[in-house]
C-alpha cells in the first residue's frame, strides 16, 4: 500500500489517495501535477518516504525534499 500525500501553501501536507502498487502511485501523481502542480510525496505501508526522483514520470521540482513527520 502507498499513500499520497500534497503539501500545500502553508506547507502542510494533506493525505490525497492510498494506490496498492508504486506504479499506480506515480500515475495519480503524474496526472495531479498535469493539474494541479505541487509537491508530492508517497510512503509505503511502514511509512517510508518512496524516492519519487528515480522514476521519469515524477519531475524532481515536484516533489517534496522534507519527511512527513
Amino acid at each position: 500500500m502507498y499513500h499520497v500525500f500534497v503539501q500545500l501553501d502553508d506547507y502542510e501536507f494533506v493525505s490525497v489517495a492510498c494506490r496498492d502498487e508504486l506504479e499506480e502511485a506515480i500515475h495519480l501523481i503524474d496526472g495531479l501535477n498535469a493539474y494541479w502542480p505541487r509537491e508530492y510525496v508517497v510512503r509505503d505501508s511502514e511509512g517510508h518516504d518512496v524516492d519519487l526522483t528515480r522514476y521519469t514520470a515524477i519531475k524532481p521540482e515536484r516533489v517534496a525534499a522534507s519527511a512527513i513527520r
